[in-house]
């Protein structure tokens, strides 16, 4: 309010804090609009690299924009169903080796569980021939052992 064509302390602070305020929200602006100049500049290179992938120039590219990106995306769209087609093909190649090695690993265990039965009851029939005296031994006797059998079995048929 003006007071004898003064402007009221009160009345100033409050005009300052506004426009501190204004300041602000100008500089907000500002720097929301340098960003959007910096996706605009990242988003032309995105597109020209495109441009360049399929083929045209620069000049060109800027003349045909929609057909380029639209053939673009398609050309995208084919080679993503592509590569998933074959990355299934590979999945399902990949789960029947899988399946085949499981089966292997089976096999040999059932072998391995066959050869190691087998020792083990070579080795328990062996030791319980060799307790019960089944085992033939061979004992070699010495001269004068094997002489004086002969001559103990020579008396007694002569004492008959």
């Amino acid at each position: 309010m003006l007071i004898d064509g003064r402007v009221t302390p009160q009345e100033l602070e409050f005009q300052e804090t506004m426009i501190a305020e204004r300041e602000a929200e100008i500089r907000e602006i500002e720097t929301g609009i340098h960003e959007l100049n910096d996706i605009f500049r990242d988003l032309g290179t995105i597109v020209e690299q495109q441009g360049g992938l399929v083929g045209i120039s620069p000049d060109q590219h800027r003349l045909c924009t929609a057909n380029v990106d639209v053939d673009n995306i398609e050309s995208n769209i084919v080679s993503v169903a592509q590569n998933t087609s074959s990355a299934a093909d590979e999945l399902t190649t990949a789960h029947e080796y899988q399946r085949k090695a499981g089966r292997r690993m089976a096999c040999l265990l059932v072998i391995l569980i066959i050869v190691i039965a087998v020792v083990l009851l070579a080795v328990s029939w062996r030791g319980r021939i060799g307790q019960h005296g089944l085992t033939r031994r061979r004992s070699y006797l010495s001269p004068d052992v094997f002489k004086d059998i002969l001559l103990r079995a020579a008396g007694q048929r002569c004492s008959r």
